[in-house]
């Protein structure tokens, strides 16, 4: 490479380290119509029955995934931006030895103790191919992808990351999707499953040959350093924070499934997530950013910077989540109607849910601080707490009034366990995080 080369690299760099949070939020959102075609083709090829199906097999892969991440998502946008900033490369070194080992052992005996169970089950009941079983094959493509992305991320290329995370899989699945439509072939559930699969699959080959540059630039003269004890004490509240968090999302689903008497409106529910994701995209990038950020900022005492840098954060957040609601309300019909007529049932669902999403985007900051402060005992129970409480109303509300109770049940269990989770925020640490949405300059503790 020559020294213009070099130094034209160098340049985009620091344009794109210096705009980071903008282009990360135009990437999530610029890859919501790409996510929503996507869904909107598998939910009219597929009807409302079969999509809810789909969405079934995708939750219980998303959950079973989840935990086999073990928390380590999180935890490398914690540790490494921090062990790279120190120059501790042995240490971000064991980090990704142990991370990389632990998800593909986690995910094997996850993946399969989850077929045996179905296929014994299946035996007994004579049954087709279940969903579960389905999920199954899922577990290790979407926990390695997932891993590998926030490796990546956590070295400094949340940009590159979410790139590939958030445009580059749903284009993949959708170009896939177009291939299979030429060709002139049937998609049914699982055909739509096996897809998907295949699109993360393609999706990591990339993503690990890009570590891997980064790896022989960084990792390739230093032997690793292993704090394990340390690495798995602070991943369980990361696990258990992203678990609840992915359970609340595919949990409902699972109950309607099996609790409702109407099939379809499983598929309808499917689709109000679909719409209603689109303000959680903008949590899963500030949180992206700001995880290492924040961590960085913490751990130097860079006070004033820190509470400038949570109050941008909040702001974004809080300016997404209303302007959705708005549209929610306004356009929400027509919206749901473009995934077919059998979903246009479910505004007024996609209003509540879109409710709740706007008080976890207020509160949206809260637990990641937490577990970087390293409160576990209250992110853990907080977080089991908000878990049981979301599952118990839904159970209760969603046999009888379908999308609408489930969509309730969140609601109502966000926000009440999200306040009791400001408040000890504020009274443990000393952040004021309410404060900082309009700038106040008090200092945390």
């Amino acid at each position: 490479m020559t020294d213009l080369e070099t130094t034209k690299a160098k340049t985009f760099q620091a344009i794109v380290a210096q705009n980071e949070t903008l282009l990360t939020l135009l990437v999530f959102f610029g890859s919501y119509p790409i996510l929503y075609l996507v869904n909107i083709l598998l939910a009219r090829t597929l009807g409302a029955a079969n999509y809810g199906d789909f969405a079934v097999t995708r939750s219980v892969a998303t959950l079973a995934a989840t935990t086999a991440v073990l928390g380590l998502q999180r935890a490398s946008l914690h540790f490494l931006p921090v062990y790279r900033k120190q120059g501790a490369h042995e240490t971000a070194k064991g980090f990704v030895y142990a991370a990389l080992l632990a998800v593909i052992v986690t995910g094997l005996v996850i993946s399969g103790l989850g077929v045996v169970i179905t296929q014994v089950a299946r035996s007994r009941m004579l049954a087709d191919e279940h969903p579960v079983m389905i999920a199954m094959f899922w577990v290790i493509p979407m926990s390695l992808g997932l891993l590998t992305l926030s490796l990546l991320g956590g070295h400094q290329q949340v940009f590159l990351s979410s790139l590939l995370g958030k445009v580059g899989l749903p284009l993949i699945t959708g170009l896939l999707l177009g291939v299979v439509f030429l060709f002139g072939n049937t998609l049914t559930d699982f055909r739509a499953v096996w897809l998907v699969i295949m699109a993360r699959l393609l999706l990591t080959v990339l993503v690990v040959w890009l570590l891997w540059t980064i790896w022989r630039r960084e990792y390739r003269q230093v032997a690793p350093q292993f704090e394990l004890k340390l690495w798995a004490v602070a991943a369980l509240p990361f696990l258990l924070s992203t678990l609840v968090h992915s359970a609340l999302w595919e949990s409902s689903m699972l109950i309607l499934e099996a609790h409702h008497p109407s099939e379809a409106e499983v598929g309808i529910y499917a689709a109000v997530q679909q719409v209603a994701y689109l303000p959680i995209l903008a949590l899963g990038a500030i949180t992206t950013v700001a995880m290492p950020r924040l961590s960085v900022l913490l751990e130097e005492k860079e006070t004033a910077p820190f509470q400038r840098q949570l109050g941008i954060y909040l702001r974004i957040l809080i300016a997404f989540g209303a302007g959705s609601l708005i549209v929610y309300i306004v356009g929400g019909n027509f919206l749901l109607g473009l995934f077919g007529h059998d979903f246009r049932n479910g505004q007024t669902p996609l209003v509540v849910l879109g409710a709740g999403y706007l008080i976890a985007l207020v509160g949206g900051l809260v637990i990641p601080l937490l577990e970087i402060r390293q409160e576990r005992k209250i992110v853990n129970l907080t977080m089991l707490a908000l878990l049981a409480f979301n599952i118990a109303l839904t159970y209760l509300l969603a046999p009888y009034y379908g999308a609408l109770g489930a969509a309730a049940a969140y609601t109502v269990a966000v926000a009440v366990v999200y306040t009791v989770q400001l408040i000890l925020l504020q009274r443990r640490t000393g952040i004021p995080y309410l404060r900082s949405i309009v700038g106040s300059n008090t200092v945390s503790r």
